[in-house]
């Protein structure tokens, strides 16, 4: 199996493709966040049957409560980045 890649994305590309590969079963594999002239996304997705909820730019408070509510219900978290300017 093959993963799909996109490297140096800024977020609009990375959610367009994002949108693109989701309907295929394509789910993030991986992903890294970087400051090279602004913000920028490399991210590896695989073809799966899994399941994935994906949120961005939230503050710790509102993913804490979040995470807490899934981990009830038997998600885990994945995949996981941070990003400072």
């Amino acid at each position: 199996m093959f993963d799909a890649c996109h490297f140096g994305a800024t977020f609009a590309q990375f959610k367009a493709r994002y949108d693109e590969l989701w309907p295929d079963g394509w789910r993030l594999k991986f992903l890294s966040t970087y400051n090279s002239g602004g913000p920028r996304i490399t991210a590896v997705w695989r073809q799966t049957n899994e399941h994935e909820r994906w949120v961005h730019a939230w503050e710790y408070a509102d993913l804490r409560a979040r995470y807490d509510v899934l981990w009830q219900q038997g998600w885990r978290l994945k995949v996981f980045d941070r990003f400072t300017e």
